[in-house]
């Protein structure tokens, strides 16, 4: 018979006990988790669990507690006082935490405390220069003492207890936490030292980022959302064939141009596909129809993982484009192939999202969220066709920002088509080369390039060329250059 552990009588929320939410959160991160395939993924997902089920540890205080409790006109006050702060207290924990899974597992531990530290510290706020990270004063240790002090043995137990049945690898008393307290500065110190001798490798940048979204995304969602069935993604909802089913119901005419654009199209879907190759270019002139291959080449190249790794993993196609306006033309048509396969285009089937954004989001005709709890099923991707801009992308990929980096994780083992991607500025280029590589290698994502006028971003070599350029670029030659250099021109 299973036992029932009483109540610890700590809140997280006014209306949430601490351990419901702790272990609310760490059923999300491993959802989330097991959407996907990565290296290492049973030491992530091991790893996301202990951050999501130690993450709030520091309300456990009678501060934080007081806090909740306390009327309106006192809140502010509570809310600022260094005591009812709780990211540091639980980063710490959640540091030795982590460094105890590992040790157990005999995994190599390297950076995975100090990155479960930084992600516990910053979840209300946004991540920091690790260096400067890396630096606990006396006046911390103190308050974190004082914290720890401030904490009722009786209810500290019984969460614990929680936590331990919930998958935390110790039970991490008053009188251990407090051994931590006193160790903390010189295991930081050790850090300080690795991250000074750091020459740039970047798959940390990524991990960090990774870790950090997963909890950003679980604890939001546990706090509006609360029900993991609603992310739950209907990756059936769409087939490989539904632009060949919308094509079949347009009445395109006979001509020249429209027999260029079927040859291209032909050409692109009809290419055998290598899973392992992760980088892909779409070079054709305008006016050839990209938008349409583009979708069909990803749906088909979704199948293709999915077959690969035998369902365990279906890609999420995200599309992205650099203006507002083309976003609006493109998303208008997905909608019109996937409802000319009879499909209701929901949004978690086909989802728009700029920061211009209606803040709407409906699963099916019974189920139509509320407008927080829309917001944080839009802003975290969670669909299967994600056409978005560039900002959103970019700044998901290459930032340190809470807000943009909540829906990180979606990047990993997903389909990214950048359309038109000539318009980004010459200067990214070196910096988008190197973290869209790494992009591909260490989380399993596929980069597609569409754009009639390719920029040397990557090298031919390192994509797979999926249309024969030089044959359409002949045909669709529709400039005439005509030098006058013998006389003068102002």
């Amino acid at each position: 018979m299973e036992k029932i552990l009483p109540s610890s009588n700590l809140y997280s929320h006014p209306d949430k006990l601490l351990e419901t939410h702790l272990v609310g959160v760490a059923k999300l991160a491993e959802f989330f988790c097991n959407d996907k395939l990565w290296p290492e993924q049973e030491i992530l997902t091991g790893i996301s669990r202990i951050i999501a089920l130690s993450h709030d540890l520091g309300k456990a205080t009678k501060f934080f507690q007081n806090y909740l409790k306390a009327a309106e006109r006192d809140k502010e006050r509570l809310k600022n006082q260094p005591e009812t702060h709780h990211g540091l207290f639980s980063a710490v924990c959640a540091y030795y935490l982590v460094k105890e899974l590992l040790t157990k597992k005999k995994n190599d531990v390297g950076y995975y405390p100090f990155f479960a530290f930084e992600v516990v510290k910053r979840h209300h706020g946004n991540l920091q220069d690790l260096m400067d990270e890396a630096i606990l004063d006396d006046k911390d240790i103190k308050l974190l003492s004082k914290q720890l002090e401030n904490i009722e043995k009786e209810n500290f137990t019984v969460l614990t207890q929680h936590l331990f049945e919930a998958g935390l690898p110790i039970y991490p008393t008053k009188e251990i936490i407090s051994q931590w307290v006193e160790e903390f500065q010189k295991e930081l110190r050790v850090y300080k030292k690795i991250l000074r001798d750091n020459r740039g490798e970047a798959t940390g940048y990524l991990l960090l980022n990774l870790l950090y979204s997963i909890l950003l995304d679980a604890d939001k969602s546990d706090v509006v959302i609360k029900d993991v069935s609603h992310f739950e993604r209907d990756t059936e909802g769409i087939s490989t064939n539904i632009v060949d089913i919308y094509k079949a119901t347009q009445p395109f005419q006979n001509s020249p141009i429209n027999e260029l654009r079927e040859s291209a199209y032909k050409e692109v879907i009809t290419r055998e596909i290598n899973p392992d190759k992760k980088l892909y270019s779409i070079n054709l002139p305008t006016g050839l129809g990209k938008t349409l291959i583009s979708l069909a080449f990803a749906l088909k190249l979704r199948e293709s993982v999915k077959n690969k790794t035998q369902s365990k993993s279906i890609p999420r196609i995200i599309y992205a484009l650099p203006f507002l306006s083309i976003i609006e033309q493109n998303a208008d048509i997905f909608e019109s192939v996937i409802k000319a396969s009879g499909i209701t285009p929901y949004s978690n089937i086909l989802l728009k999202h700029h920061h211009l954004s209606e803040v709407f989001y409906q699963k099916d005709k019974n189920e139509e969220f509320e407008s927080d709890s829309a917001k944080i099923m839009i802003e975290g991707w969670n669909s299967e066709i994600i056409v978005t801009t560039f900002v959103q992308l970019f700044h998901t990929l290459i930032s340190n920002r809470n807000k943009s980096l909540r829906k990180f994780h979606r990047l990993n083992n997903s389909i990214i088509v950048l359309d038109e991607i000539q318009s980004i500025p010459i200067k990214y280029w070196l910096l988008l080369r190197n973290i869209l590589h790494l992009l591909s290698e260490k989380l399993n994502t596929y980069i597609v390039f569409v754009t009639a006028t390719e920029p040397l971003i990557f090298e031919n070599k390192d994509m797979v060329s999926l249309a024969e350029r030089e044959k359409y670029f002949q045909k669709m030659n529709r400039v005439t250059v005509k030098p006058l250099l013998y006389k003068d021109m102002t």
